[in-house]
């Protein structure tokens, strides 16, 4: 037996008329034309009675954050419409392809604008269109990708994504900065250099650790420093040889970084 009471509770109306009017009070003041285009040829009492029905369970809060999205989005929306902002977190629901053809021709002009992963698939697919045959045929065709893309989604149970910009710009070349000093440095310096750290890196001292990579390096006759001290520790028996601005801060004690760092200065 059909029973008219149960069914009845379904159709019962949580949002009053008063509040019905309030709302489409304030889209059209928000939208003006866009909001007669869109409703103008529904009858007040029948599109007073639509925004109940759409709107039936809506809370207070929930309504509230729908006419705060009134203030933002840029076309008059349709009841479902609103109501999809009225529910839930914003950035988790899909643009319509309008508004993502409007953010679309905006990024065109302002690379910088924020844009969803979908909006620029779809634009992507579509350049060549906008190139050849302007912007009217392309937002036909960017409408059915796009639309196509979100059913997908959906469909997957994805929520939509904002487009990192990041991802298109190429990574950042490699540079290692080489020093005036650096360059200026003859080979056997350098390999004098890298042999002093490898020493100090022992324990010996930057003056003795100087000389021995020296002695290594230029192999000339070492000597030992005398019979009691490291053996590993040798003493060059010519005369000292004159040394780079570079090479004294060495020798005084200085690490590499702080001597490139110091001769770069001088030579500014």
């Amino acid at each position: 037996m059909f029973e008219v009471e149960n069914f009845n509770q379904v159709f019962q109306m949580t949002l009053p008329l008063e509040a019905a009017d309030q709302i489409l009070s304030q889209m059209e003041n928000a939208y003006g034309s866009g909001f007669d285009k869109k409703f103008g040829h529904i009858n007040a009492d029948e599109l007073r009675n639509q925004v109940c029905a759409v709107l039936n369970g809506i809370t207070p809060k929930q309504l509230q954050n729908g006419l705060e999205q009134l203030n933002h989005q840029p076309w008059c929306p349709s009841l479902p419409e609103f109501r999809t902002w009225c529910e839930g977190a914003q950035e988790n629901l899909f643009w319509t392809a309008n508004h993502a053809w409007a953010k679309a021709t905006t990024y065109l002009d302002y690379p910088k604008t924020p844009i969803t992963e979908f909006t620029k698939s779809a634009l992507d697919a579509v350049r060549l269109i906008l190139q050849n045959e302007g912007q009217k045929s392309a937002s036909y065709a960017f409408r059915d990708i796009y639309n196509d893309l979100v059913n997908e989604a959906k469909a997957r149970g994805q929520i939509q994504q904002m487009w990192d910009r990041k991802k298109e710009l190429p990574p950042p070349p490699e540079f290692v900065s080489i020093s005036k000093a650096e360059q200026a440095m003859s080979e056997s310096d350098k390999q004098i250099c890298s042999r002093q750290l490898e020493l100090m890196s022992q324990g010996i001292s930057p003056k003795d650790a100087r000389k021995q990579a020296q002695l290594e390096i230029k192999a000339t006759k070492p000597a030992l420093i005398n019979k009691a001290q490291d053996k590993s520790v040798l003493i060059e028996l010519k005369s000292e040889p004159v040394l780079t601005p570079f090479q004294k801060m060495i020798a005084e004690g200085k690490t590499a970084a702080e001597a490139f760092k110091l001769c770069r200065g001088a030579t500014a």
